[in-house]
Formats: C-alpha cells, sequence, structure tokens
C-alpha cells in the first residue's frame, strides 16, 4: 500500500494550524458550513478529521473565490 493513500489524521489543535482558523470558529463552522469536513472520533474522548478532507475544503474555499 502506499503511503500516500493512508489515512492521515488531524486533531483539533492540527486543524486549527492547517486552516488558520480558531477552534471555536471550527466548531462553529461544523454547525453553519455543511460542506466543512466532520470529525469523527478515535476514541471516548477523542476526535479527528482526515487531513485530506480538510485540503478537499480548502480548495473548494479557494474555487468560490471567484479568481
Amino acid at each position: 500500500m502506499n503511503i500516500n493513500s493512508q489515512l492521515q489524521i488531524l486533531r483539533l489543535k492540527q486543524v486549527c494550524a492547517v486552516t488558520n482558523l480558531s477552534a471555536a470558529t471550527i466548531w462553529r463552522k461544523l454547525k453553519t458550513d455543511p460542506n466543512f469536513p466532520k470529525p469523527f472520533k478515535i476514541g471516548k474522548n477523542s476526535t479527528a478529521w482526515d487531513l485530506r478532507e480538510i485540503h478537499e475544503w480548502i480548495n473548494s474555499c479557494k474555487m468560490t473565490r471567484g479568481i
């Protein structure tokens, strides 16, 4: 299996770093933006995001800027 095809997960702090959004903004986007990637549980008290989905969301934002 190619390492690039493996799931890469991010915790909230890493999602903040990749998107340059605060944690509060990320939680708000989950409630208000149906296109923002949904997190998934990786443990009883642990939530994570798929890095590929975060990158796809960023690219979709770039596509809608009208340039």
